[in-house]
């Protein structure tokens, strides 16, 4: 059953973080345009061969003024959603699934260049109830790779990211979602156990969160889990040593880009799709004129952003103990 709308009304302080939200998606969208335009100049008629994979993370129809002021902006509409998978098939692009991308990258069997992966991070409930419906509508498959221990409580309670936002529309999969998803011909990956940021993470530690998390998937789903999608898109050579260790064959980034069949496999870039994606920055960002683009690491850019969050959340902090 999906979820229907709450009539709960947002914390004191929510309709600032609104606004904030508002102009970040606004920012984001004006400075992709301008890239996308620089790319296609100076890259975009010689793209390189390889396979793109799609980075999501949420899609519902959930009212944006009471999402969380992350959820806002990396979630998209259903009716987005639909129009981007419409594009993929009328210009005729096809899903590959985990085992392909694994042959791929060893070597063993060439992709087209109309083949493209679709990829899911955190496993919000919403995966279940609106973007699967729709990926088995236009007949594509996707990878969702999941946080074991949110899928232990169902929802997220300690995520201060997701403070304020009603329970209803902050839901993770549990197991048994998980395994609807699997038995629909989806892959499953890991996203670790806590979505901790790893390069904070002493060696003992780290490599708990890797095997652990692998561990519990496949007790609870019966298969073997080979994909770690990096949380935060963090790593470096010693949490890729880490994830190797754990017995992961492939890892993703959060790193722009296409990925030629040289690629590492333990440092796989994916191509970002979020609130702010309009239908011609989809296509752009498919043509991979946003390719030599990484927003989060401008450092104007993320100085920026950081500055925003901390005066939503400050405000919003004041506003509660008020």
């Amino acid at each position: 059953m999906q979820s229907q709308p709450s009539n709960k009304q947002p914390p004191k302080g929510w309709t600032i973080g609104i606004t904030v939200s508002r102009l970040r998606i606004g920012l984001k969208r004006i400075i992709n345009y301008g890239a996308a335009w620089l790319g296609w100049v100076h890259g975009g008629r010689n793209p390189i061969s390889g396979l793109r994979i799609l980075l999501y993370h949420r899609v519902n129809p959930y009212p944006f003024d009471q999402l969380s002021m992350t959820s806002r902006e990396i979630s998209v509409a259903p009716e987005q959603f639909e129009q981007q998978l419409a594009y993929l098939q009328s210009a005729g692009f096809k899903a590959i699934g985990l085992d392909l991308l694994e042959r791929f990258l060893s070597g063993k069997e060439s992709v087209d260049k109309k083949c493209v992966l679709i990829t899911f991070d955190d496993g919000y409930e919403d995966n279940l109830l609106w973007a699967a419906p729709l990926l088995k509508k236009y007949g594509f498959t996707a990878v969702f790779l999941v946080v074991s221990g949110f899928m232990e409580q169902g929802v997220a309670e300690n995520l201060w990211y997701e403070e304020g936002s009603p329970e209803e529309y902050r839901k993770f999969l549990v197991w048994q979602q998980v395994k609807a998803l699997k038995d629909m011909g989806f892959g499953i990956g890991s996203h670790s156990v806590s979505h901790s940021d790893l390069n904070q993470l002493n060696a003992e530690d780290l490599q708990l969160e890797l095997q652990s998390s692998k561990v519990i998937m496949e007790k609870n789903l019966g298969i073997s889990v080979t994909s770690l999608a990096y949380p935060r898109g963090i790593y470096n050579d010693q949490i890729i040593l880490a994830a190797q260790n754990a017995g992961y064959q492939t890892a993703f980034t959060t790193e722009p880009g296409i990925n030629p069949q040289n690629m590492s496999t333990m440092a796989l870039h994916r191509t970002e799709i979020s609130a702010s994606d309009t239908l011609f920055l989809f296509k752009q960002k498919m043509a991979g004129n946003l390719d030599w683009f990484d927003f989060k690491k401008l450092v104007g850019v993320r100085t920026l952003i950081d500055r925003i969050n901390k005066f939503f959340i400050f405000t919003l902090q004041n506003k509660k103990k008020g």
